[in-house]
Protein backbone atom coordinates (compact mmCIF):
# COMPACT_ATOMS: atom_id res chain seq x y z
CA UNK A 1 0.00 0.00 0.00
CA UNK A 2 3.09 2.72 0.93
CA UNK A 3 4.84 1.58 -2.43
CA UNK A 4 1.71 2.60 -4.35
CA UNK A 5 0.85 5.50 -2.85
CA UNK A 6 4.37 6.70 -3.68
CA UNK A 7 4.15 5.64 -6.93
CA UNK A 8 1.07 7.82 -7.14
CA UNK A 9 2.76 10.85 -5.79
CA UNK A 10 5.70 10.32 -8.24
CA UNK A 11 4.01 10.45 -11.06
CA UNK A 12 2.26 13.23 -9.86
CA UNK A 13 5.09 15.26 -9.54
CA UNK A 14 6.51 14.05 -12.75
CA UNK A 15 3.35 15.27 -14.11
CA UNK A 16 3.26 18.25 -12.80
CA UNK A 17 7.05 18.88 -14.07
CA UNK A 18 6.41 17.99 -17.27
CA UNK A 19 3.47 20.86 -17.60
CA UNK A 20 5.68 23.69 -15.78
CA UNK A 21 8.39 23.58 -18.83
CA UNK A 22 7.20 25.89 -21.22
CA UNK A 23 7.36 24.17 -24.90
CA UNK A 24 7.10 26.20 -28.16
CA UNK A 25 4.60 25.11 -30.51
CA UNK A 26 4.65 26.38 -34.38
CA UNK A 27 1.78 27.05 -36.43
CA UNK A 28 1.10 25.58 -39.54
CA UNK A 29 2.47 28.70 -41.17
CA UNK A 30 5.28 29.01 -39.03
CA UNK A 31 5.78 25.28 -39.85
CA UNK A 32 5.92 25.96 -43.81
CA UNK A 33 7.93 28.61 -43.49
CA UNK A 34 10.99 27.16 -41.35
CA UNK A 35 11.38 23.37 -42.57
CA UNK A 36 13.74 23.94 -45.69
CA UNK A 37 14.27 26.95 -48.09
CA UNK A 38 11.95 29.37 -50.51
CA UNK A 39 13.19 30.64 -54.13
CA UNK A 40 11.84 33.35 -55.54
CA UNK A 41 10.12 32.66 -58.61
CA UNK A 42 8.49 36.07 -59.69
CA UNK A 43 8.03 39.56 -59.12
CA UNK A 44 5.09 41.67 -60.35
CA UNK A 45 4.62 45.22 -59.94
CA UNK A 46 1.49 46.93 -61.06
CA UNK A 47 0.62 50.15 -60.88
CA UNK A 48 -2.91 51.43 -61.38
CA UNK A 49 -3.62 54.72 -63.22
CA UNK A 50 -3.58 58.00 -62.04
CA UNK A 51 -5.31 60.88 -63.19
CA UNK A 52 -6.41 58.95 -66.45
CA UNK A 53 -3.01 57.59 -67.77
CA UNK A 54 -2.31 54.20 -68.21
CA UNK A 55 -1.85 51.46 -66.16
CA UNK A 56 1.79 49.82 -65.84
CA UNK A 57 2.40 46.27 -65.14
CA UNK A 58 6.02 44.81 -64.86
CA UNK A 59 6.66 41.35 -64.89
CA UNK A 60 9.88 39.87 -63.81
CA UNK A 61 10.89 36.49 -63.23
CA UNK A 62 14.53 36.46 -61.61
CA UNK A 63 16.49 35.76 -64.78
CA UNK A 64 20.02 36.20 -63.37
CA UNK A 65 21.75 32.80 -62.49
CA UNK A 66 23.34 33.89 -59.17
CA UNK A 67 20.20 35.42 -58.09
CA UNK A 68 17.55 32.84 -59.08
CA UNK A 69 19.17 29.89 -57.21
CA UNK A 70 19.11 31.97 -54.04
CA UNK A 71 17.24 30.75 -51.06
CA UNK A 72 16.08 32.63 -48.27
CA UNK A 73 15.50 29.90 -44.85
CA UNK A 74 13.44 31.05 -42.13
CA UNK A 75 15.17 29.52 -39.64
CA UNK A 76 12.52 28.15 -36.58
CA UNK A 77 14.35 30.52 -34.35
CA UNK A 78 13.10 33.50 -36.04
CA UNK A 79 16.23 34.19 -38.06
CA UNK A 80 16.06 34.88 -41.60
CA UNK A 81 19.35 33.35 -43.60
CA UNK A 82 19.83 34.30 -46.94
CA UNK A 83 21.93 31.75 -49.10
CA UNK A 84 23.63 32.04 -51.78
CA UNK A 85 22.83 28.25 -53.08
CA UNK A 86 25.03 27.75 -56.42
CA UNK A 87 26.07 30.26 -58.82
CA UNK A 88 27.43 33.69 -56.60
CA UNK A 89 26.86 36.85 -57.80
CA UNK A 90 29.80 39.18 -57.30
CA UNK A 91 29.37 40.50 -53.67
CA UNK A 92 31.40 40.74 -50.93
CA UNK A 93 29.15 38.84 -49.17
CA UNK A 94 29.38 35.27 -47.63
CA UNK A 95 27.66 32.39 -49.57
CA UNK A 96 25.42 31.99 -45.93
CA UNK A 97 24.21 35.38 -44.60
CA UNK A 98 22.61 35.73 -41.32
CA UNK A 99 19.84 38.62 -43.10
CA UNK A 100 17.62 39.33 -39.62
CA UNK A 101 15.00 37.96 -38.29
CA UNK A 102 10.92 37.09 -39.16
CA UNK A 103 8.20 36.66 -37.34
CA UNK A 104 3.88 36.57 -38.63
CA UNK A 105 1.67 38.56 -37.42
CA UNK A 106 -1.90 39.07 -37.37
CA UNK A 107 -3.64 35.50 -36.75
CA UNK A 108 -0.43 34.48 -39.55
CA UNK A 109 -1.49 36.83 -41.96
CA UNK A 110 1.45 39.24 -42.45
CA UNK A 111 4.92 38.47 -42.35
CA UNK A 112 7.20 41.05 -40.95
CA UNK A 113 10.88 40.93 -41.98
CA UNK A 114 13.79 43.03 -39.69
CA UNK A 115 16.83 43.70 -41.85
CA UNK A 116 19.15 46.48 -40.27
CA UNK A 117 15.87 48.15 -39.44
CA UNK A 118 13.92 47.82 -42.46
CA UNK A 119 11.37 45.17 -44.31
CA UNK A 120 13.19 43.75 -47.21
CA UNK A 121 14.24 40.41 -48.72
CA UNK A 122 17.74 40.44 -51.07
CA UNK A 123 17.54 41.94 -54.53
CA UNK A 124 13.96 43.76 -53.19
CA UNK A 125 13.37 47.22 -52.17
CA UNK A 126 12.28 48.37 -48.52
CA UNK A 127 9.19 48.52 -47.37
CA UNK A 128 7.59 50.41 -43.83
CA UNK A 129 5.62 47.56 -42.71
CA UNK A 130 4.79 44.15 -42.18
CA UNK A 131 4.27 41.99 -45.99
CA UNK A 132 0.89 40.80 -46.58
CA UNK A 133 0.60 37.18 -46.87
CA UNK A 134 -1.39 36.40 -50.19
CA UNK A 135 -0.87 32.19 -50.40
CA UNK A 136 1.22 30.53 -48.03
CA UNK A 137 0.73 26.56 -48.37
CA UNK A 138 3.79 24.10 -48.20
CA UNK A 139 5.01 24.59 -51.53
CA UNK A 140 4.13 28.22 -52.39
CA UNK A 141 4.19 32.07 -50.71
CA UNK A 142 3.13 34.82 -52.32
CA UNK A 143 3.83 37.87 -50.52
CA UNK A 144 1.93 41.43 -51.45
CA UNK A 145 2.59 45.15 -49.99
CA UNK A 146 1.04 48.31 -51.00
CA UNK A 147 3.70 50.16 -49.22
CA UNK A 148 6.14 51.48 -52.20
CA UNK A 149 7.07 54.66 -53.96
CA UNK A 150 4.68 55.17 -56.51
CA UNK A 151 1.18 55.66 -54.95
CA UNK A 152 -1.50 53.27 -55.29
CA UNK A 153 0.60 50.81 -56.61
CA UNK A 154 0.90 46.90 -55.32
CA UNK A 155 4.23 44.46 -55.59
CA UNK A 156 3.86 40.79 -55.51
CA UNK A 157 6.43 38.47 -54.69
CA UNK A 158 6.36 34.68 -55.65
CA UNK A 159 8.16 32.07 -53.74
CA UNK A 160 8.51 28.15 -54.02
CA UNK A 161 9.58 25.54 -51.24
CA UNK A 162 12.87 23.79 -52.10
CA UNK A 163 13.07 21.38 -49.80
CA UNK A 164 16.48 20.65 -47.79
Amino acid sequence: MLLNKISVRLALLMGLSACSEKETVLSQRETWLSTGGWQMTNYTYHTRAAAGGTPIQFEFITGRACEADDLYRFEATNKLQWDKNGTLCPTSQPPLTEWGTWQLLNSDTKLAIDHQGTVQFPYTGSVTGPLDIVELTSETMVLRTTDIQAGDSVVAYTYRFIKP
